[in-house]
């Protein structure tokens, strides 16, 4: 009778696991309400407390509880109030060949990235066949579920444990197309705003510079490090940078810093283009400074349909020192300046915001999108850009994996030598359909999408003291020439290019900011894709 009974209690047990399993899901709303409520309402739901899962206390019980599938694998709170235990390694080979080119990736949640490693591998592994699998010469560095540093190849939704963000491909494109070994350093934050949480002025975000002695250890012991701590991410940034680059330095594995990617938007679209512009900057700026690279290039996303980010992003590429900055977007939506509603990651406006119809008729529609919703012309073509519409606009695998790719060409275009190959540039969203700005008192329309520039007349005509370099892509291109002046001196002519296969719609104002923002620090300032992308 004994025996019946604990065979008994062990298939209740099992069957409880089970149940226990299946109903596991992850209560966004509770999780908005809940912040909400404490003043924190660009907390959309659990992508944007991931880094609490391990979170000791009430706080980190009631993460792991209400946010079960983004925390799985943390099962129990981890310490890491001075930094990250070291984990398990598996490091580029130290063959005294080219150095490693480190990408430091940081920003909000689709910086995070909610895009499903095995949903993506279920349904299209035929068409992701190079993001499938271990990336050859492909690697990450960052924090794991268990709150470890740790560098290893890169393969989708090995860390975290299920999902993966703009990381995945953009280091595949860029390994493909430049050939040299890659290595995505990620420190990403859902929810946070570059105005606080990230501004490297603030106390919680500053340490004594001059007492610095450039290791992961000091900045760890003195420099504010806090891992559960949503106050101090530049610290927290800047040591997982360290430990990225100490940890290759001790293997004897050569690096060298190649760019900063920069996903960040909706925590910050209520604030003016002004503060954003500033803030962002000062961002790029400390960056820079701290890693040891002045003139480190920057890929800056994020500014979705809204006309106060976008303004904000051209801004911080005038006002940013020693210029080099690339601010890509696609042109898929554009808000209403007439309308009070403003997109965000849980509300698409929907009869309001202005859609790009063949935008999406070219790569798809969300196949969560009732049929009876999707506009006259909607084609049948399918592509999984939200987590879950219209609650979860966060990006799925298919949007995320397009972003990664934007980013990439835009770095390759921009800031190498390399050629990006015609077949790549043609499916380009940012190429294709690019995020151009209206001209002198036009709004944006249904048939016009374009964003609103906010800066004064004075900030629109200050002169521009570098511009970027886009290499040709591969293929028939059509060429235009402009002119590069630098603080230094006046450089050689620069060429822009652009890819015969991509549409050329024309653009509302003749000196588009679209795919691409020279960056302008200017000499004197009179002031001082949806939801999908923020």
């Amino acid at each position: 009778m004994e025996l019946l009974s604990q065979r008994l209690s062990v298939v209740i047990l099992f069957l409880y696991l089970i149940v226990s399993t299946l109903a596991c899901s992850d209560n966004d709303a509770r999780i908005s309400a809940e912040a909400a409520a404490r003043g924190q309402p660009e907390i959309s739901g659990c992508v944007d407390v991931k880094e609490l899962c391990g979170a000791s206390g009430t706080q980190g019980d009631g993460v792991r509880q209400l946010c079960c599938v983004t925390c799985e694998g943390v099962t129990e709170p981890v310490d890491t109030g001075n930094g990250l235990t070291p984990g398990a390694m598996d490091l580029p080979a130290a063959d005294g060949g080219e150095p490693v080119q480190l990408f430091l990736l940081a920003g909000q949640s689709n910086c995070v990235g909610q895009a499903s490693a095995g949903l993506m591998q279920r349904n299209d592994a035929a068409k992701y066949p190079a993001l499938v699998g271990k990336q050859p010469g492909v690697w990450f560095a960052g924090k794991n579920a268990q709150s470890q540093f740790v560098i290893h190849p890169m393969e989708a939704g090995q860390t975290p444990a299920i999902s993966f963000g703009p990381e995945l491909s953009f280091g595949q494109r860029v390994r493909e197309v430049v050939g040299k070994r890659v290595m995505m350093v990620k420190y990403c934050w859902g929810g946070s705003k570059v105005a606080t949480h990230w501004n490297p002025s603030t106390p919680e975000n500053s340490w004594d510079t001059a007492a610095d002695d450039g290791t992961a250890a000091w900045l760890a012991k003195n420099g504010a490090v806090d891992m559960t701590n949503k106050n101090a991410l530049f610290p927290n940034l800047m040591y997982v940078a360290r430990m990225a680059a100490e940890t290759l330095a001790g293997a004897g594995v050569a690096y060298e810093w190649k760019a900063f990617l920069w996903v960040q938007g909706s925590g910050d679209r209520a604030d003016t283009y002004v503060n954003i512009g500033r803030n962002t900057a000062r961002l790029f700026d400390a960056v820079r400074s701290v890693i040891g690279v002045p003139a480190l290039p920057v890929v800056d996303t994020g500014a979705g349909p809204h006309h106060s980010l976008s303004t904000g992003k051209a801004l911080a590429a005038q006002l940013v020192e020693r210029c080099e900055v690339a601010w890509v977007e696609y042109g898929d939506t554009a808000a209403n300046p007439a309308s009070s509603c403003i997109p965000g990651p849980t509300n698409p406006c929907p009869n309001v915001t202005f859609l790009n119809h063949d935008f999406y008729n070219h790569y798809g529609w969300d196949p969560a999108i009732p049929a009876e919703s999707l506009p006259s012309g909607a084609n049948d073509k399918k592509f999984r850009w939200f987590k879950d519409y219209p609650n979860n606009l966060h990006a799925e695998y298919d949007g995320k994996i397009l972003e990664g790719r934007m980013l990439a060409n835009a770095y390759i275009r921009a800031f190498t030598s390399s050629t990006l190959p015609a077949a790549m540039a043609a499916q380009d969203p940012a190429l294709l359909f690019p995020w151009v700005r209206c001209a002198e008192g036009v709004l944006p329309t249904a048939k016009a999408l374009c964003w609103v520039d906010q800066r004064t007349a004075e900030e629109k005509v200050e002169p521009e003291r570098c511009t970027l370099q886009k290499p040709p892509v591969e293929g028939p291109t059509t060429t235009t020439t402009t002119t590069a002046t630098t603080a230094a001196a006046t450089t050689a002519a620069a060429t822009t290019t652009a890819a015969a296969a991509a549409p050329s719609p024309p653009p509302p104002d003749a000196t588009s900011a679209g795919a691409y923002v020279a960056a302008a620090p200017a000499l004197a300032l009179a002031a001082a894709a949806a939801a999908a992308r923020l």
